[in-house]
Order: structure tokens, then sequence, then C-alpha cells
């Protein structure tokens, strides 16, 4: 499911990559999460606009994730 979906791959990728720089760089890249969080927002936004696109599990997964990123920071 992650990689069938752009937005869930997205908001993974933020995640993922959040912790990467925190564990090998000891702090984390905020160049690189911010790249994978603004990908992964403005294809949630542009769903978002779609009555049917707004309602599928994966929009809901992908803003869930991005949720958790930003808890987790």
């Amino acid at each position: 499911m992650v990689f069938s979906d752009p937005a869930v791959l997205e908001a993974s990728l933020c995640v993922t990559e959040s912790r990467r720089s925190l564990l090998y760089q000891g702090k984390i890249d905020y160049a690189s999460v911010g790249r994978h969080k603004q990908n992964a927002i403005q294809i949630i936004s542009a769903r978002l606009n779609d009555p049917t696109l707004s309602t599928i599990d994966s929009t809901m997964n992908a803003v869930m994730t991005l949720a958790y990123s930003e808890v987790c920071q």
C-alpha cells in the first residue's frame, strides 16, 4: 500500500527521513523532511477538493502519517 499511493509514500518518507537523519547524523535534516512533507501536503490538498478521493483510506492514512511525524518531532 505504501508504494502504490504517492501521498502515503511521501508522508512515510517524511517520517523515515526524520528518523534516519536523527540516527545517522545526530540531527534532523529539515530540508529533506520538508521536501517530502510539502509533496505529501500538495497531494493531500488536491485530493481534499475531490469528494471521492478525500475519503479514501490512503488519503486518511497519509494525513495520519503526517500527524504522527509532527507529534514525534
